[in-house]
C-alpha cells in the first residue's frame, strides 16, 4: 500500500520517531489506528471524563470486587449523560 501524507502528517510521524518512543513509521501508524479503534469502541471522552471514569472504576472495583472496563465505561457514561441533562 502506498500512501500520500500531508506535510503535517509527516511532521507528526517524524516527531514521534525522534522521540524514540516508536522504532518505525509502521509502529506510529499502528498506535494511531489502535487509538482510533479504542475511541470508536468506547466513545470520544474529554480528558476530565477519563479522570472521572478512572475514579468511578476504582470505586466500583473496591465496592464489588470485580468489574469489567466495559461495565465501568457504560455506567459512568450513563451517569455523565444524566448529569449533563
Amino acid at each position: 500500500m502506498n500512501l500520500s501524507l500531508s506535510d503535517e502528517a509527516e511532521r507528526m510521524i517524524e516527531e514521534r520517531l525522534r522521540s524514540g518512543q516508536y522504532k518505525s513509521i509502521e509502529e506510529v501508524i499502528l498506535a494511531g489506528l489502535g487509538s482510533l479503534e479504542q475511541q470508536e469502541q468506547f466513545g470520544d471522552f474529554e480528558s476530565a471524563e477519563w479522570d472521572l471514569l478512572l475514579h468511578e472504576g476504582e470505586q466500583s472495583l473496591a465496592d464489588s470486587g470485580s468489574i469489567t472496563a466495559q461495565e465501568v465505561f457504560a455506567v459512568t457514561r450513563q451517569r455523565l449523560d444524566k448529569s449533563a441533562s
